[in-house]
């Protein structure tokens, strides 16, 4: 509302009451288009079946919130690019119902007639800008996706948050010299592309650890057709073991021990079976595989488990999100602390 009133005084400033008037009803239009291009990248989202839970509209653009694991590859692609695509789709209808007058304008200055010329030109920007393959732009997201393929979530996001970076800084010190809007969009694009890279500083860290130094070797095979009491009965003759449930050669679940013991305070009458009490396991991962690696993975595979195997194709144990997120959590507390200047007086040699 701030910049909505701002811009309208401007506007008054140059050309009076009407002007005013065309501002403000230009600066709302041009919301209602950014929010079709997030109900873009939402629509397309949910068509992934990646849950959507709101959009936010803030001063310089908007967002989609996506809900779940972060959208990776292909899906991101997908859904980072229909959002220019409404712009340009919008730019386009413009473009054939002005004809010869798509050129006469770019604000709307004092003539509500101008709207629809503004519109047209404001929307190709919107488009074209946003398709700039640098992050935290819709095009940067859609770069990372493509690369994601080859080269893993973390590396695309260092390079196409590098390129943001750099563009972020080129823009800034353009608006700061000729136009200050322009100094604007490009501190949010250096913000944005910032955040995107600290964002994956705890992925950088996992890339020193392998599957091999935390996964869970206590565990159990059993089959599916397992019931609850003789789960029960194991686990109180082995405390803290997990089940698998499947066969040496091939598992199909994962069953933790907490599970069980929460299924038998179930009031029901029906005791389930090791089949129905599983969870579903992410492809299996290497011993020697990253961290990083086996965490993306099983975000893109939607579940919270993963079979580990060794070099010969073998059950060699257990792999959970939670226990990857334990030890990250302690990695950077211990991390931060070596950081941090000591606090406590210096002493000389001598003392």
């Amino acid at each position: 509302m701030i910049l909505l009133l701002f811009l309208a005084w401007q506007a008054g400033r140059r050309a009076g009451l009407p002007g005013a008037l065309a501002e403000t009803v230009f600066v709302l239009t041009l919301f209602a288009c950014v929010a079709l291009h997030e109900i873009g990248h939402s629509i397309v989202a949910r068509v992934s079946s990646v849950a959507v839970e709101g959009i936010v509209l803030y001063p310089f653009g908007g967002v989609a919130i996506l809900s779940g694991p972060p959208p990776a590859g292909a899906t991101e692609a997908r859904i980072a690019v229909a959002g220019p695509i409404v712009n340009l789709g919008l730019a386009g209808v413009l473009f054939l119902a002005l004809g010869s007058h798509v050129g006469e304008s770019f604000l709307p200055g004092a003539r509500l007639a101008n709207l629809p010329e503004s519109l047209f030109w404001a929307n190709l920007i919107l488009g074209l800008f946003n398709l700039v393959p640098a992050l935290p732009l819709d095009g940067g997201r859609a770069l990372r996706g493509f690369l994601a393929a080859t080269m893993g979530h973390v590396k695309a996001t260092r390079i196409t948050g590098s390129i943001g970076q750099v563009l972020g800084i080129v823009l800034l010190v353009w608006g700061l010299a000729y136009n200050p809007w322009l100094g604007i969009i490009g501190l949010i694009v250096l913000l944005g592309a910032t955040g995107e890279l600290q964002r994956i500083q705890p992925m950088l860290i996992m890339q020193q650890q392998r599957v091999g130094d935390l996964v869970n070797r206590r565990i159990e095979i059993v089959s599916p057709q397992t019931s609850l009491e003789a789960l029960q009965s194991f686990s109180h003759q082995h405390p803290g073991t997990d089940f698998v449930v499947g066969t040496a050669d091939e598992v199909v679940g994962y069953l933790p021990a907490a599970e069980v013991w929460r299924a038998s305070t179930d009031a029901s009458d029906l005791r389930p079976s090791a089949s129905a009490l599983m969870r579903r396991l992410a492809r299996p991962i290497l011993l020697t595989a990253p961290l990083s690696e086996a965490l993306e993975q099983m975000k893109e595979d939607g579940v919270e488990a993963a079979a580990v195997l060794d070099d010969s194709g073998d059950m060699a144990g257990i792999l959970t999100v939670a226990r990857i997120e334990r030890s990250l959590a302690l990695l950077k507390a211990i991390t931060d602390r070596r950081s941090r200047p000591s606090t406590s007086p210096s002493r000389s040699p001598q003392e």
